[in-house]
């Protein structure tokens, strides 16, 4: 576990602004700037801007409106630590981007992409 780890309220996450706070709060505490952060997922930096604003869309509601009916809800916890540290690295990066080349899923619109981060 890193110190912001330990730092963070495992409180719950209910809402697209509750969300995109925590997300500006992370992004800080690793020492991203927004247009940092918007290169390394691959968007502009708007869409960062609008994520930690709780811009919310259609999406988004339905996803938290169906937990709270089904009683449940979101909490962050940290991912795997060998790989978050590898991410870090510049190296790092460039290996886990090449680990998923030629990888495809279908995007939210129902067409084939091949963006791992957001859509």
């Amino acid at each position: 576990m890193d110190m912001f780890t330990d730092k963070i309220p495992l409180t719950p996450i209910r809402s697209p602004e509750a969300l995109g706070r925590l997300i500006r709060r992370v992004r800080k505490s690793r020492g991203f700037t927004q247009q940092q952060l918007a290169e390394r997922v691959g968007r502009r930096r708007q869409a960062i801007i609008s994520q930690e604003a709780g811009v919310s869309t259609a999406a988004l509601n339905c996803l938290f409106d169906s937990l709270a009916v089904l009683g449940y809800e979101i909490r962050l916890t940290p991912r795997n630590t060998e790989r978050t540290s590898l991410l870090e690295s510049a190296a790092g990066a460039e290996a886990y981007e090449k680990s998923w080349a030629g990888r495809s899923f279908v995007s939210r619109a129902g067409r084939s992409g091949n963006r791992r981060f957001c859509s």
